[in-house]
């Protein structure tokens, strides 16, 4: 079967003498600089594992924002299919600094 499934040298790489070996993962998510006035206005929940640390989303968190007591979005890094990473919503679609706030 062919087919593009990735970096034949990295690949190799990961094959040791007699073990497998753990992959690095170079990418990660850029910051995410968040409005301060978006994410504490009244009725506004932007919770973080782990919490955020000032209002920017760094790599490594993930978040859902609540309005008013409901479920509006959630938060994550992932992959694109060329390796990088970027923030996205439970729709998979990529998410701005615009988009967090109720």
């Amino acid at each position: 079967m062919e087919g593009e499934t990735g970096d034949d040298d990295l690949s190799g790489k990961m094959v040791g003498a007699t073990t497998l070996v753990e992959p690095v993962c170079e990418s990660k998510c850029d910051s995410l600089a968040l409005d301060e006035e978006s994410i504490t206005a009244r009725g506004t929940e932007l919770i973080c594992d782990p919490p955020l640390e000032g209002f920017n989303l760094e790599d490594g968190k993930s978040c859902i924002l609540i309005c008013d007591n409901h479920f509006a979005m959630s938060i994550s890094c992932q992959f694109e299919p060329d390796g990088t990473k970027i923030w996205k919503n439970d729709d998979r679609e990529p998410v701005t600094k615009e988009m967090v706030h109720c």
